[in-house]
């Protein structure tokens, strides 16, 4: 339990302070890989199965890397990356709403609430300023739910052979009476 709290304060450390963090030094293209036409970012890494994505849908790299204040007004909380749990039940978990003021400890409360829930391998949280018409901040939940069971097989023990004349003591095959 420890550990997954550390795990989930690293993640909240991680996504709410990425202007602190020394900036990644770009790799050199490969032989297989082509380099992004001038004036256009590199599309996102590909995302790892179990993993939540990094970046909110229609948001570039460079804008969710944007630095954000340690307080500020909630505009709208989004979801993303959920396909079996329902977003109005992630968002009924999460401490805050829209209007609210974030700060770090909520938001940590909110990250901890959704890991809590049980359904997710990966949490992540991401606030950006929100896109006019509205004002203040928009907090994005990405999360990545773990898989579903397909199958499930429970086996019982084979029927057991009597000792007594050898009959079986199992219900599924015909009784046979001894003879005497």
């Amino acid at each position: 339990m420890r550990t997954v709290l550390f795990l989930a304060t690293l993640t909240l450390a991680a996504a709410a302070a990425p202007a602190q963090q020394p900036a990644p030094t770009p790799a050199r293209p490969g032989a297989g890989e082509q380099k992004p036409p001038a004036g256009e970012e590199a599309p996102p890494p590909e995302q790892k199965v179990g993993e939540a994505p990094t970046v909110p849908t229609g948001q570039t790299a460079s804008e969710a890397a944007a630095a954000v204040p340690d307080t500020g007004v909630i505009a709208k909380v989004n979801v993303q990356g959920n396909r079996r749990v329902e977003s109005d039940a992630i968002r009924a978990a999460i401490p805050l709403k829209a209007g609210d003021t974030f700060d770090r400890d909520k938001l940590k409360a909110a990250l901890l609430a959704v890991w809590r829930m049980g359904y997710f391998n990966d949490v992540k949280l991401d606030v950006s300023r929100a896109k006019p018409p509205l004002t203040g901040y928009v907090l994005t939940v990405l999360v990545s739910e773990k898989p579903a069971v397909r199958e499930s097989s429970a086996r019982s023990p084979p029927c057991a052979r009597s000792s007594w004349r050898g009959t079986r003591s199992c219900p599924r095959t015909t009784s046979r009476t001894p003879s005497m």
